[in-house]
Formats: structure tokens, C-alpha cells, sequence
């Protein structure tokens, strides 16, 4: 795993209780992109400034370096370490961008000089997702794994709308994502809070350009990898799920 944990801290709850052997990130639930301290601890009295970020369980220190750009890092280095192994791999590379707070080095920003102020860091963040998927796309060619490898892609959730997005204390929306024709956004269960998109890619298997319009749920995705991976006969074990492919 590369990026975002947010599944808890305390013993029992971190990445290595849960079958990842190889981790990096954070495991809160966000940190400023460049300091990595727990962001809603920023300011706040009484409130202890923690530092958050982790590589196989011990504390790491890369002050300054652009979070989503350290995620890509970690994740092509697991797949060459694969590769030298011999090895299949699973990589789960949950990116918090574009997640507040809103945070972009200038080259992203750079690239949408036309865009007003509340869309520019969006697409800057939303950018540098881009190049940082098309890194790890470049890495699997190189590779010679593109074709046979399955990947999947999806947002979480519609854009948010907490006012938290700010650094001045101002209690305001943030207003630089948009759902589209869609009603709601983060935390409503209106289409625009819940319907997201979701890309599969699999060269070998799976023929491209399709459009795929029946509904699925995130918890799909785990019995989707376990039929990819021949494993389909767990699935009595998901009651709640199906997989995608089979």
C-alpha cells in the first residue's frame, strides 16, 4: 500500500494487521501535503501538532516533498522490488488528493493559468493525480507487465463541501469541485455524494472501450481481485459483494 490508511492507529488497526507486508503513507485522516502533520491539528489549541508519515510501521521525515509525488514514488518502487523478486504483486495506491487541504506545487497550478482561483488548485491536484497514474502505467510497460495486469480505478465520494477546506478560519464551502447535473456532494447520499467513477483496465482479459451502466459499490472490488486472481470460490464468503468480472 501506497497513500492514504485512515483506517485507524491504534494496534490491530494499522496496514500490517490487515495482510499489507509493504507499506508507506499516512494513516489519519489528512495531513498537509508538504509538512505531512495531521491537518484538523493545524492551529488548534491544545491540539497536538502530530507528524504523519510512515514507511512499514516506523516514522519517516520527507519535509517538503509533495505528498502525492511521494505516493507514486513508493508505489513504483514496490513493483520493481516485485519484479526483482519474481513475484505477482497487489498494490493498493489510495491517493488523498485532491482531498484539502488544497495544496499544489506551481508547476500543476501552472497549467490552468485561465481557471478561477477556487477550479485552478483543484485541477492542479487533479493533475498531478494524472501524471502520477501515467507514471506507474509507464513503469508496467517498461516492465513488460502492462498486459497482463488489472487495474482498477474509482473516486470515493462527489466533491466536497466542508468548510474546513480553508486555512484562515474562514467558515466557508469550498466550491472548486463540482458533481456535475448531479444533486449533493461529500457526506449526502444524493447521486452527487455517492455516484462516482470507476475504470478497470486489463489489456489481456478485458476488452476496451466498453461502458458498463449497471450499479456497483466499492465492497465490489475485493471479490473483483479475487476472481482475477483465480480465487473465485471464496465468494460465499461475501455475502455483500460480487465481483465485476465473473
Amino acid at each position: 500500500m501506497s497513500g492514504k490508511w485512515h483506517l485507524g492507529l491504534a494496534e490491530g488497526s494499522r496496514p500490517e494487521h490487515h495482510g499489507f507486508d509493504d507499506w508507506f503513507g499516512f494513516m489519519a485522516g489528512c495531513i498537509d501535503f508538504f509538512s505531512h502533520i495531521f491537518y484538523w491539528g493545524l492551529g488548534q489549541p491544545g491540539v497536538d501538532q502530530t507528524h504523519d508519515l510512515w514507511e512499514n510501521g516506523e516514522e519517516i521525515y520527507r519535509n517538503g516533498e509533495y505528498f502525492t509525488e511521494l505516493i507514486t514514488e513508493y508505489a513504483i518502487r514496490y513493483i520493481r522490488k516485485s519484479v526483482e523478486l519474481g513475484k505477482p504483486f497487489f498494490l493498493y495506491v489510495p491517493y488523498n488528493a485532491p482531498h484539502y487541504p488544497m495544496h499544489a506545487p506551481q508547476k500543476y497550478v501552472d497549467r490552468f493559468p485561465n481557471l478561477p482561483w477556487d477550479r485552478q488548485i483543484m485541477a492542479a491536484m487533479l493533475s498531478a493525480v494524472d501524471d502520477s497514474v501515467g507514471e506507474i502505467f509507464a513503469e508496467l510497460e517498461r516492465l513488460g507487465l502492462a498486459e497482463n495486469t488489472f487495474s482498477y480505478f474509482q473516486s470515493d465520494n462527489g466533491p466536497s463541501r466542508e468548510t474546513r477546506n480553508w486555512l484562515d478560519g474562514t467558515q466557508d464551502p469550498y466550491y472548486g469541485g463540482t458533481a456535475g447535473k448531479l444533486k449533493g456532494h461529500k457526506f449526502s447520499l444524493y447521486e452527487g455524494g455517492i455516484r462516482s467513477p470507476g475504470i478497470m483496465n486489463w489489456p489481456q482479459r478485458i476488452p476496451a472501450g466498453q461502458v458498463i451502466n449497471e450499479v456497483g459499490a466499492a465492497m465490489d472490488v475485493f471479490p473483483t481481485f479475487l476472481a482475477a486472481a483465480g480465487e473465485s470460490h471464496l465468494r460465499t464468503n461475501l455475502m455483500d459483494s460480487m465481483s465485476y468480472l465473473w
